[in-house]
């Protein structure tokens, strides 16, 4: 299966953080968090410092956050980890997501290393009490990547436990359910890829159109119609994403699957699959051109 990338930024939601807690907020926060939304980030840093000084969880993970993505200052690791960490003992849902993340920036999203540290502040920043519902793209994000990290060490089931979790929780978050789409399609559920594919390619979702056109063109979870599977491959191989669907689209070209058989073209995908790093794609090129 192949690792999921990080969508976007770690930028959060904290526009509007006024109505996003319960409970009193800490002044610089507010103040931190209106900064924030007309993109004055150097005052945004100086009022989430001294409420993270003043030992404000809230204003620890924000704070983070700007040293992570270098927003009113250098983008400075070991910095934000201090203040993700200080975050993180208070308790801080949001601060222990930014703890997490800053161990996958150093060492990278594909480093067993980085998500083996990553991992535990990242579970839980997903359990915590505090925890932002509102904030679908952190939230979605990190039980995504707790989701498929555990299935890539061999942990099918508990990984599929966290993905369907997280769907429970955000269930029209569109990224969420492509990804949850491609994650049943590799380990060959087929009804249920079908299921969220169909909802996401809805949204003009990559991943989710992939997994529909496969399956439609394999007729497994669905209705085969090998041509109007082929048009949606065709669509996320073009785009790139998942880098898969390059590699199944020669497949097509070269076996005749939804369109005339054109081994031109099937060798130009193959290779374009190759150099993302697709093995069979290699395997292919080395056994047939």
């Amino acid at each position: 299966m192949k690792k999921i990338k990080l969508i976007n930024s770690l930028i959060a939601l904290i526009i509007g953080v006024e109505v996003a807690f319960a409970e009193e907020l800490n002044q610089n926060l507010i103040n931190g968090a209106q900064a924030m939304s007309e993109c004055n980030y150097s005052d945004a840093v100086k009022y989430l410092k001294e409420g993270a000084i003043e030992g404000d969880k809230y204003c620890c993970g924000r704070l983070a956050l700007m040293y992570e993505n270098g927003l009113g200052v250098d983008v400075n690791i070991p910095e934000a980890r201090k203040w993700a960490m200080k975050g993180y003992k208070l308790g801080n849902s949001y601060s222990a997501a930014m703890l997490g993340y800053s161990y996958l920036l150093e060492y990278g999203m594909d480093n067993l290393d980085g998500l083996t540290k990553a991992m535990p502040y990242l579970e839980f920043a997903y359990n915590a009490e505090d925890r932002e519902f509102d904030n679908a793209d952190l939230y979605a994000n990190t039980a995504l990547l707790i989701a498929t990290t555990k299935m890539e060490t061999g942990n099918y089931q508990e990984g599929l436990s966290w993905l369907d979790q997280a769907i429970d929780d955000f269930p029209s978050y569109t990224p969420l359910l492509g990804q949850a789409a491609y994650c049943y399609w590799a380990i060959e559920n087929y009804s249920k890829a079908v299921k969220y594919a169909t909802l996401a390619d809805k949204e003009d979702n990559p991943q989710g159109a992939f997994v529909l056109g496969w399956c439609m063109a394999y007729g497994e979870g669905i209705t085969k119609n090998s041509e109007a599977g082929f048009k949606k491959i065709r669509k996320a191989a073009n785009i790139g994403v998942p880098d898969y669907a390059m590699y199944a689209l020669g497949e097509c070209y070269y076996n005749g699957i939804g369109t005339p058989i054109n081994k031109s073209l099937a060798k130009e995908w193959y290779q374009k699959a190759a150099d993302t790093g697709i093995e069979e794609a290699e395997d292919k090129l080395n056994i047939l051109f």
